[in-house]
């Protein structure tokens, strides 16, 4: 991982995501997707804040084409690689005011929707206003 991330001196691995912390102390997130057709490997980019025991991935920032890596298997095992992720309990995308999906951040299960676990994680993203209340 280091050839995809040079400058860093600590990245972390979340799942699919590689979570890395910034020299003012704020984090980023880098996700790779490949194209379907041609196969090549693109990253997006974008904020990470802890809040309590969740980590947010914000909206993206910057996107591109990975110039890096030629295959999402070498990429896999690039991030397999790195230490993984532990200074939260759960994880969520925030898309538009909306909470994707809350997952625990050791397995990448999602939290069941409906129970108390998962109740009382929405209602602190909607405490500290990165989520909106849903109706």
């Amino acid at each position: 991982m280091r050839r995809l991330l040079p400058d860093q001196k600590t990245v972390y691995r979340l799942q699919q995501y590689a979570i890395v912390p910034q020299e003012d102390g704020k984090l980023e997130y880098v996700a790779w997707e490949p194209n379907k057709k041609t196969g090549e490997l693109s990253w997006i980019k974008g904020p990470a804040v802890i809040v309590e025991n969740t980590l947010c991935l914000a909206s993206i920032t910057s996107e591109g084409k990975e110039e890096h890596v030629d295959s999402l298997l070498e990429l896999k095992y690039e991030l397999q690689q790195l230490p993984e992720f532990d200074k939260a309990k759960y994880f969520c995308v925030v898309v538009q005011g909306q909470a994707c999906l809350l997952k625990y951040c050791g397995t990448g299960n999602p939290l069941k929707q409906g129970s108390q676990e998962f109740k009382t994680a929405q209602e602190m993203l909607q405490k500290h206003g990165l989520v909106t209340p849903t109706e």
